[in-house]
């Protein structure tokens, strides 16, 4: 390891390693809020994975074709690697991460499983390649080149499996779960009643999720029934990703 005065930045190590592995010349589009100098052309068709991108905080994405593949980003400043690992997870599609921080660029699966509580991020089932300094991407990443990539020769690897714990297929095989367990059981309920249930379950948290329905709500709500109450103001749940404790959606699930 290099000393810490001469280690590089994030953004210079994915520079380099955009440039090293011939992704410069494919389609590598900035992750922006709206349209930008370098992804305008490409805005009708990719706009959204961009502002997602950007939203998550990632600086790029790169594509094939119209499928976001690669996101790539500086781990922010104070951050934890978890958590973010976690969130660029929730995008679903894309299959690998590569993550900056200064010092290093480690590249992560991203059809792994998400990051549990007490869990390490740099697991063996989520680490794929580790740079500890730009000389060392052209050897340490070699496999992750643009052709690689394009031709979907490094998804073919048996390490990328079949996707089973990519967040949208992670996702059905829940709500499976969720629905066999409504509609089984002495207090079973019927199938039209426990989808809605469900449906309206996802939608109250995207909601609060995208900050529509904030705290003041769901406390007005709550006013209508003291045991509600009470459990809108019980000690928060303990999630890996630490800013859902907060949440009341997850409070409301107890009733």
């Amino acid at each position: 390891m290099p000393p810490e005065a001469d280690q590089p930045n994030p953004s210079s190590l994915l520079a380099r390693a955009c440039k090293v592995l011939g992704l410069v010349e494919g389609c590598l589009l900035s992750a922006t809020a709206g349209p930008a100098a370098d992804n305008e052309a490409e805005w009708t068709d990719k706009g959204d994975w961009l502002k997602l991108a950007h939203s998550l905080d990632a600086q790029s994405v790169f594509f094939v074709g119209s499928e976001p593949v690669l996101v790539l980003a500086n781990l922010p400043e104070g951050a934890d690697e978890a958590e973010f690992f976690n969130r660029i997870w929730c995008m679903a599609r894309p299959q690998i991460l590569f993550l900056a921080r200064e010092g290093e660029l480690a590249v992560y699966k991203l059809s792994a499983p998400p990051v549990g509580k007490n869990e390490q991020t740099r697991s063996e089932t989520r680490l794929l390649a580790l740079a500890e300094a730009a000389a060392d991407i052209g050897e340490r990443l070699s496999e992750f080149t643009r052709e690689s990539i394009e031709s979907g020769r490094l998804f073919g690897e048996e390490r990328f499996g079949t996707g089973y714990f990519r967040a949208d297929r992670a996702l059905v095989h829940d709500l499976k779960i969720v629905r066999r367990q409504l509609t089984s059981g002495e207090d079973h309920l019927s199938d039209e009643v426990a989808h809605s249930l469900i449906g309206r379950a996802l939608f109250v948290r995207y909601l609060e999720d995208r900050q529509i329905l904030v705290r003041d709500y769901f406390e007005n709500i709550a006013d209508a029934d003291g045991s509600w109450a009470k459990l809108l103001g019980k000690a928060p749940a303990v999630f890996a990703e630490t800013h859902h404790n907060e949440l009341s959606f997850f409070r409301v699930l107890g009733n």
